[in-house]
């Protein structure tokens, strides 16, 4: 306890802005909970296109494909850009499903990777209280000295995920309803515009990581 008010001192003393690191988690958790039991749970048996969840892989995969398009430095006009991946994701969500589940099991391994260094701090702190966690976490990632990178990678991925838990309830109702593409040809009132861009800045981050044309 003694430990837990000196690192919250320092951090306030310090005056650091800490992030959401509690929210993070929870959004993190509940965006893979979602993401296995409307994706990954067809992976090596794809239903036929009467199962919601081929639908909810069909618009899952709009966003990411929109991300990794969007992820370059400079990205062009939203407006201009989105025709273009709607039209080329839609098409293969449909055909290629399997490798559409085959890329998003890859690219959770890969964030983990990546992230893991974190997200074992967060876990840590949090499985003792959420009380000032967000200050222990902060503290804890800056005295170790090495994670900036893996932070703004773990902060990418939670601002994705709590943009995606966002709009979830209108992904499920349009898998339901077997009405996927058409929600995303329209998305009349930019629904998927936040959750792209999100995962656009954790594929910029991944593109660091991999050595592909970093910003």
């Amino acid at each position: 306890m003694i430990a837990q008010l000196f690192v919250l001192a320092c951090a306030c003393a310090l005056g650091l802005a800490q992030p959401p690191y509690v929210d993070y988690k929870k959004a993190i958790e509940k965006a893979l909970t979602t993401v296995q039991e409307n994706v990954l749970s067809i992976d090596g048996d794809v239903p036929h296109l009467n199962d919601p969840r081929r639908h909810y892989t069909q618009i899952l995969n709009v966003i990411i494909e929109g991300g990794e398009e969007r992820s370059g430095c400079i990205p062009i006009d939203y407006d201009l850009h989105y025709p273009d991946i709607v039209n080329a994701s839609l098409a293969q969500g449909l055909a290629n499903p399997q490798d559409v589940v085959t890329e998003i099991s890859e690219l959770i391994e890969e964030i983990s990777n990546v992230t893991h260094e974190v997200a074992d701090i967060v876990q840590l702190v949090v499985q003792n209280g959420e009380e000032h966690a967000n200050a222990l976490i902060s503290q804890g990632i800056l005295w170790r000295g090495d994670l900036q990178d893996q932070n703004a990678a773990y902060v990418a991925v939670g601002e994705a995920a709590i943009a995606l838990v966002k709009v979830n309830p209108f992904l499920l109702e349009a898998a339901q309803n077997f009405n996927t593409t058409a929600f995303a040809v329209e998305d009349k009132e930019y629904v998927l515009k936040d959750v792209i861009e999100k995962a656009s800045n954790v594929y910029r981050i991944l593109n660091y990581w991999r050595r592909e044309h970093p910003c």
